[in-house]
């Protein structure tokens, strides 16, 4: 008679976020800030101009970054989240693993087997513990980012000989801007504000696993007798067949797209909040998203979106 296996409590199936969850989000992270970055800064400038524009759109606002403050300062304020973005995101993947077996402890957390309505709370509970890591870093990259330099032009002609030696405006790092920031202002509004627009997340994992279950579903060849498989029904449906890395791809193209269309007015209001001195921030969400409709009405609260 063969012996049983020994007996799992329900604790030990939960599986604590470990090394693997923690390595990947970290390469995940610093791959995309590498990538990203300069585009980034493209949408923060674009996001904090007010009425009177800087910018005619992405286009303008690289070229003039360029040629003001050379390549480099599409990478101003890169410093902050390459250092602090493996920690953020391996704290965001970390927390969405043990949130799925807290919303779905009947699945073990498989998000293949979830239904999208858990999936997306799973997410936006870990864009919710990720937002105290990522706020105060996503602070001090909008505050670096938003440092023009030489951002107008010398006159050509210009014979003043203070206009001609006058100092190069001084940046400033990541690290001096914090801490005078929390000196100055304390670490609630110092560092701290702005740090709610991240349960956006809901949207991104719950379009990725749905373009996932779509993709598999509309690679089987269906039966005579089978119909065409209803994208509503792919909510509580895992997907039939594991995907190819081409089709991965896309599904997390399509979550990229669910998340920053779900996110991006918030993205803006908390863009425009964490640039505003401590003093001149009331925080709300409700009076920066009212400030930039009177601005530039509901386009304005897409400002830059192309961008990503």
């Amino acid at each position: 008679m063969a012996e049983e296996p020994p007996h799992r409590s329900a604790v030990s199936t939960i599986p604590v976020p470990g090394l693997k969850d923690f390595v990947a989000g970290g390469l995940a992270g610093m791959a995309q800030v590498a990538v990203g970055h300069p585009l980034d800064t493209v949408k923060v400038r674009l996001q904090l101009e007010g009425p009177t524009a800087r910018f005619k759109g992405p286009l303008d606002c690289t070229i003039q970054t360029v040629r003001h403050e050379g390549i480099l300062g599409l990478y101003k304020g890169m410093a902050a989240p390459l250092a602090g973005i493996a920690f953020v995101n391996a704290v965001l993947f970390s927390a969405y693993g043990w949130l799925r077996n807290v919303v779905d402890p009947q699945h073990n957390g498989n998000a293949a087997l979830m239904s999208l309505p858990n999936i997306a709370l799973a997410g936006a509970g870990a864009g919710a513990i990720n937002s105290f890591v990522a706020g105060p870093i996503e602070l001090l990259k909008i505050k670096l980012q938003a440092q023009y330099d030489h951002s107008k032009p010398p006159p050509v002609a210009s014979k003043d000989p203070a206009a001609q030696s006058s100092p190069k405006p001084k940046s400033i790092g990541p690290w001096q801007l914090g801490k005078r920031l929390v000196q100055e202002h304390g670490w609630r509004q110092g560092i701290f504000r702005g740090t709610w627009a991240t349960v956006a997340y809901a949207g991104f994992y719950a379009g990725f696993e749905w373009a996932k279950r779509f993709l598999a579903s509309s690679s089987v060849t269906p039966a005579p007798s089978q119909s065409t498989p209803n994208p509503s029904s792919l909510v509580t449906s895992p997907p039939p067949a594991p995907l190819p890395v081409s089709k991965l791809m896309a599904a997390g193209a399509f979550a990229g797209v669910c998340y920053w269309t779900a996110s991006y007015p918030l993205d803006v209001a908390k863009s425009r909040i964490q640039n505003l001195p401590p003093d001149k921030a009331s925080g709300s969400v409700i009076e920066a998203l009212k400030a930039i409709h009177r601005e530039g009405g509901y386009r304005g609260l897409f400002k830059g979106y192309t961008t990503r």
